[in-house]
């Protein structure tokens, strides 16, 4: 479970491994919650399935890759 404003949301949504919710939308939230416990195994294995790419993704490698293309389009 994640807001829709913090940044791991678009992990999540990438992943299918968790629910995005809009902050302060408490029905929203039980939704999700329900919806999560209900396919526990899918959106754990999701996530599994995930985080090697988001671990290369995340890697001081890529972030430096990253950086360098922001920094010349400046």
């Amino acid at each position: 479970m994640t807001a829709e404003t913090v940044g791991a949301s678009t992990f999540v949504h990438r992943s299918g491994g968790g629910v995005v919710v809009r902050p302060g939308d408490s029905t929203a939230l039980a939704q999700g919650i329900n919806q999560v416990l209900a396919s526990l195994g899918l959106f754990t294995e999701n996530a599994r399935s995930f985080a090697p790419r988001l671990a290369q993704e995340l890697s001081p490698a890529a972030i430096a890759q990253q950086t360098v293309r922001h920094l010349e389009e400046i």
